[in-house]
């Protein structure tokens, strides 16, 4: 991975919303997420590529939508 998951979660916080932080923690998502829109989450995963070992260490993050970028970049 040429780019770290720190540096991936510190991308996907640039594109923080309030509204959808709200609406993802009254559907229960809790406080560890930023609130992204799926969108910009699919721009980020196009951005890093594809890769087992990405969506590995996204998942080990813990946060929503580091696991929703997991998915989309896993390649099992």
């Amino acid at each position: 991975m040429s780019i770290t998951v720190r540096q991936v979660l510190e991308r996907l916080a640039e594109f923080g919303d309030e509204r959808v932080l709200a609406r993802d923690r009254k559907l229960g998502a809790g406080d560890a997420q930023y609130g992204v829109r799926l969108g910009e989450i699919r721009k980020v995963a196009k951005e890093i590529g594809t890769g087992h070992e990405q969506a590995l260490a996204l998942w080990e993050a813990g946060n929503l939508v580091a696991r929703l970028l997991a998915i989309l970049v896993s390649n099992p």
